[in-house]
């Protein structure tokens, strides 16, 4: 079953405001919705709302492997680091746990 056609820019104002308000269960729903992730979609590459906030739903759903493997084939703007580094070093702590 196919999830809800958005186009580029609701999915941003949608994403920006899911991870603004910090819902990553939304989130989660969301992308689970869709079926599919922007990691694979080569459209959504180069969003980083859209790169970012399906790792913060990663993180929100504990899928630290993929999470891992997504901020590693990804690139981002210095302005993502700290942000991203903080979720990569928190979702090592909770993998170790």
């Amino acid at each position: 079953m196919a999830g809800p056609q958005y186009s580029s820019e609701q999915l941003d104002a949608i994403c920006t405001a899911l991870y603004q308000a910090k819902d990553g269960d939304q989130l989660v729903r969301l992308f689970q919705q869709m079926g599919d992730s922007p990691h694979l979609r080569p459209e959504w590459a180069t969003q980083p709302v859209m790169i970012g906030t399906y790792i913060f739903a990663l993180f929100h759903s504990a899928s630290f492997e993929r999470l891992f493997d997504v901020i590693g084939r990804s690139r981002f703007e210095e302005k993502y680091f700290k942000e991203l580094q903080d979720i990569w070093y928190n979702a090592r702590y909770k993998e170790a746990r």
